[in-house]
């Protein structure tokens, strides 16, 4: 989609974020935190703050790719 964009006024970024706590990892008997040895996932907080960031650049600027991961994640 990005390329298909390029030359118009539409940006299009993928955010690849590492472990964010939900509510979807709630019935798990093991929490992926606990499995990936995460002491502090990222929150919601921290995608909208990413999300603001790319938005406020300015117009001839563009991110494709960001990823966004908690201290503790191996990659």
């Amino acid at each position: 989609m990005r390329i298909e964009l390029t030359g118009t006024n539409i940006k299009v970024s993928c955010i690849e974020p590492g472990l964010v706590m939900t509510e979807l990892h709630k019935d798990w008997e093991v929490h992926p935190k606990e499995s990936m040895n995460i002491h502090e996932p990222l929150n919601v907080d921290n995608i909208v703050d990413t999300i603001k960031f790319i938005i406020s650049q300015p117009d001839h600027v563009r991110i494709p790719k960001l990823m966004i991961l908690p201290k503790d994640h191996n990659i």
